[in-house]
C-alpha cells in the first residue's frame, strides 16, 4: 500500500512539471507583435503573444475591431499564443488571456495593422480648345503618385498637355502606391489644324424620296475632320440649276431634318484656317405629299360623238376616274373597254356616248407613286351632257339670246340680245372637251360675231353669264 502511495506522488508530480501549475488569479499581461504592421489588402502576416503565463486552465484568444472604432469582436479559432492572418483593413488586435478557475482576464497591448488598398480612380474625362487638352481624374483614392501618359509618346504630372502630332492618342492615368498601380485608359482623337479639305460623298438611304412628314438622315463619307473644319449643307428647289442656298441650322457632318419640300441637296466643308472649300455630290430628295388637282370641266356633246375630261396636276401620279350614273348614286371606277379610253390617265375620252349617258358625272382619283397613306386627292365633279344630233339649242328665253344661223356653215354666227339687261353679258365658247376657245360680250339689247375660221366641224356650247359672273344659260350650235 505504502508503494502505491510514493507512485501516485511521484505521478503527480512528473504531471505538475510538465503542464506547470493550475493558474489563480489573473494571468499575465502579454505583449503582442506582428510580422509586419504595414501591409497591403489581402497579404497574410502573423501575430504572436510573448509572456503568457505557464499554468493550466487559461483560454487564450484573439481579438480584433476596425481602427476607430470601440469594440473588440472574437475571432474564431485564435486560442493559440501563434495567429496567421490576412490584412482585409485597417485593424486593431488584442490578445485575451483569461483563468478559467477565477474567470480572471488580462489583456495585451493594442497592435494597429494598416491594410493598404490598391489605388481607385473613377474615370477620366477631357475638354479641348484646338489640340490643347486639360484632362480630369474624379474620384482618387489610396494614391500616392500620379502621372499621366498622354498617347503621344510622352508623359507627365500636369494634365494640361498640347499635342503636337494628331491621330488616335490612348490618354493613360496612373495611380500608385506602395502595394500596386492603378491605370484608367481615355482613348481620344486629335485633329491638327487644317490645310486642305476633301468629302468623298454623301449619301442617304431613302434617295428615292420620301412621304411628307418624314425625318430623313444625309451623311458625308470620305470627309475631312477636325476642331477647324466646318459644315454647311445647302439645298435649292429640285432638278433646278439655280444657286444653292444654305439650310438653316444644318451645320453639321451629318443632316437629321423633315424636308418640307422636294429638293436637291449637297454638303459644302470648310477649312476655317485657309478658307478653303470642297463640295460633295448632289442628292435630289423628292417629297410625296398630297397631289394638288385641278377638277376637270363639264362636257356637252353630241350624240356619238367623243367627250373628253381633263385634270391638270403637276408631278408623276397616277390616275383613277370613276363614274356615277345617278346622281347621288355611288361611285364606280371605270377601266378602258371601248366605252372609255384613259381612264389611268389625266385625260378621260368617253367613246361615242349616247343620249342615254347625258346626266353622267365622272371624277378622277390622283395619289402619288411613293404609296404614302396621304398622298390621294379626290377631284370635282365633271358632268356629261349628250344633245340629239338632229336638234340645236339656238335660244335663251332668259336673256333673248338666239343664235343664227345654226347649224353655221359659213365664216361667222350670230348672237343677238333681245331683253335689256343692267350690264354687258360674256359669252364663252366651248368645245366638247370643255375648253373655252373663244370670248365675246354682247352689250345691251345689241349683236355680236363669233368667228368660225378655224373651228373644226363638230357642237359647240356657248356659256352666257350676267355682268356679275353667274352662269345663267347655255346653248349649243353646230358647226358644219
Amino acid at each position: 500500500m505504502k508503494k502505491i502511495y510514493l507512485f501516485a506522488i511521484a505521478l503527480l508530480s512528473a504531471i505538475s512539471n510538465t503542464y506547470g501549475q493550475a493558474c489563480s488569479g489573473t494571468p499575465a499581461t502579454t505583449t503582442i507583435s506582428s510580422s509586419d504592421t504595414t501591409l497591403c489588402t489581402g497579404a497574410n502576416f502573423t501575430l504572436t503573444a510573448s509572456g503568457t503565463t505557464s499554468a493550466t486552465g487559461i483560454d487564450y484568444k484573439w481579438q480584433s475591431r476596425p481602427t476607430g472604432t470601440s469594440v473588440f469582436t472574437d475571432i474564431a479559432n485564435s486560442n493559440t499564443a501563434v495567429f496567421t492572418t490576412y490584412a482585409s483593413q485597417y485593424t486593431d488586435y488584442r490578445f485575451v488571456s483569461t483563468c478559467v478557475a477565477t474567470n480572471e482576464t488580462s489583456y495585451s497591448n493594442v497592435l494597429t495593422i494598416n491594410a493598404t488598398s490598391a489605388p481607385a480612380v473613377g474615370a477620366i474625362s477631357e475638354t479641348h480648345t484646338g489640340v490643347t487638352y486639360t484632362f480630369v481624374a474624379s474620384s482618387i483614392t489610396n494614391a500616392e503618385t500620379i502621372s499621366w501618359d498622354y498617347g503621344d509618346g510622352t508623359t507627365g504630372t500636369n494634365n494640361v498637355h498640347t499635342y503636337t502630332t494628331g491621330g488616335l492618342m490612348q490618354v493613360k492615368f496612373i495611380a500608385t502606391n506602395v502595394c500596386t498601380t492603378t491605370v484608367v485608359t481615355l482613348p481620344i482623337t486629335v485633329n491638327l489644324p487644317c490645310k486642305t479639305v476633301h468629302i468623298d460623298s454623301i449619301a442617304c438611304a431613302t434617295q428615292s424620296g420620301i412621304c411628307a412628314g418624314t425625318e430623313v438622315t444625309m451623311e458625308p463619307w470620305g470627309h475631312s475632320q477636325g476642331f477647324d473644319i466646318a459644315y454647311q449643307w445647302q439645298s435649292r428647289p429640285i432638278g433646278s440649276t439655280g444657286a444653292f442656298t444654305a439650310v438653316s441650322g444644318q451645320n453639321g457632318a451629318a443632316l437629321t431634318m423633315i424636308p418640307d419640300n422636294s429638293a436637291d441637296y449637297r454638303l459644302k466643308v470648310t477649312c476655317l484656317s485657309t478658307g478653303t472649300s470642297a463640295m460633295s455630290n448632289v442628292i435630289p430628295m423628292k417629297v410625296f405629299g398630297v397631289p394638288s388637282v385641278v377638277d376637270p370641266l363639264s362636257v356637252t356633246t353630241r350624240a356619238f360623238q367623243d367627250a373628253v375630261f381633263e385634270i391638270q396636276t403637276p408631278g408623276d401620279l397616277v390616275y383613277r376616274w370613276q363614274s356615277q350614273v345617278k346622281e347621288d348614286g355611288p361611285y364606280y371606277y371605270i377601266g378602258d373597254n371601248g366605252t372609255y379610253e384613259g381612264s389611268h390617265t389625266a385625260r378621260l375620252t368617253v367613246k361615242s356616248p349616247a343620249l342615254s349617258q347625258s346626266g353622267m358625272r365622272f371624277r378622277c382619283i390622283v395619289s402619288d407613286k411613293s404609296g404614302c397613306a396621304f398622298g390621294t386627292d379626290t377631284s370635282g365633279m365633271a358632268m356629261l351632257s349628250v344633245l340629239d344630233p338632229t336638234s340645236v339649242n339656238n335660244k335663251s328665253t332668259a336673256f333673248g339670246i338666239s343664235l343664227y344661223p345654226n347649224p353655221a356653215t359659213g365664216e361667222q354666227l350670230f348672237i343677238r340680245s333681245s331683253v335689256p339687261q343692267s350690264g354687258t353679258l360674256s359669252a364663252q365658247v366651248m368645245n366638247t372637251m370643255g375648253r373655252t376657245i373663244q370670248k365675246i360680250d354682247i352689250t345691251n339689247a345689241g349683236q355680236a360675231a363669233i368667228n368660225l375660221a378655224g373651228m373644226a366641224p363638230g357642237v359647240y356650247s356657248i356659256y352666257i353669264t350676267d355682268a356679275q359672273g353667274n352662269k345663267a344659260e347655255t346653248l349649243s350650235f353646230i358647226r358644219k
